[in-house]
């Protein structure tokens, strides 16, 4: 199970410069980001946004082009390699087709879950964790946010972390390359 933004997708840029321009404000790039990896809630606290920008910035951030939020290297040899791979977003389902389909990643995923638009609370609510573990029998969640693995510590599901030493989860890797590492201990825990 894969979260998409800051996990498969490189967008997190895209995100801070939609939320930079929606806020009229020259917020810190760096501090805006490391919010951004805890949760826009955080962010939009952190810095006094009214949550009233909060549509003007989604519809920014929705009409950046996909050319702007590039896959991570290496991902779709992981994806190749995995048996079932689905994707659990606070992203809206249009602009994740857009995006999967620009970069030619929609044929690797069974099913793809837009909390909002498919009727699932939000991360860190566990409902579409549950009912794509008890559909598909999950056997890792990869992302890059605590909120990806509350849920997934729940079910008791394997965790992986992509580029967030910070959080709490079985295995913290840096690139995709490291995935094979985690492959291995997966197996041998089975």
């Amino acid at each position: 199970m894969w979260d998409l933004d800051g996990t498969l997708i490189n967008s997190i840029p895209s995100i801070v410069s939609g939320l930079r321009k929606a806020s009229g404000k020259d917020l810190d790039e760096q501090k805006l980001f490391s919010l951004l990896k805890i949760n826009s809630y955080v962010a939009f606290k952190h810095f006094g946004l009214d949550n009233s920008i909060r549509p003007y910035f989604k519809e920014i951030e929705r009409n950046i082009h996909p050319r702007e939020k590039k896959p991570f290297p290496d991902i779709e040899k992981v994806l190749t390699e995995s048996n079932i791979n689905v994707i659990v977003t606070h992203k809206d389902k249009k602009s994740v087709e857009v995006l999967l389909r620009y970069w030619k990643l929609d044929h690797y995923f069974t099913e793809v879950l837009c909390l909002e638009d498919d009727n699932f609370p939000r991360k860190p609510e566990p409902d579409s964790y549950k009912y794509l573990h008890n559909k598909y029998n999950i056997d890792l969640v990869v992302g890059d946010r605590e909120l990806d693995f509350i849920p997934a510590r729940k079910l008791g599901i394997p965790t992986c972390a992509f580029q967030n030493p910070a959080v709490e989860a079985d295995f913290h890797i840096n690139t995709y390359k490291e995935f094979n590492i985690v492959k291995q201990s997966l197996k041998k825990e089975s």
